[in-house]
């Protein structure tokens, strides 16, 4: 669901995932049924997700975690 943090700094809807509203199970369940109905889509979106992942990995992250955490650290 597209709460206040996090899933829309992640995911972009219509390309790699969907979002829908907060506690609208209607919204999420019409969401589901498009992908369900769309091969093409929903090929094309897991593959984003694949791809877009990628920017989350261990070795991407974990620099930016030690940076933020220690002021002595190199920036990545």
């Amino acid at each position: 669901t597209d709460c206040p943090f996090g899933p829309n700094e992640v995911i972009r809807h219509g390309e790699d995932g969907m979002l829908v509203p907060v506690a609208d199970p209607r919204a999420l369940a019409g969401a589901v049924l498009a992908l369900l109905d769309d091969d093409d889509q929903r090929r094309a979106m897991a593959s984003a997700a694949r791809l877009s992942a990628q920017r989350f990995t261990l070795d991407r992250v974990l620099p930016r975690y030690v940076a933020a955490l220690d002021p002595e650290a190199e920036a990545p």
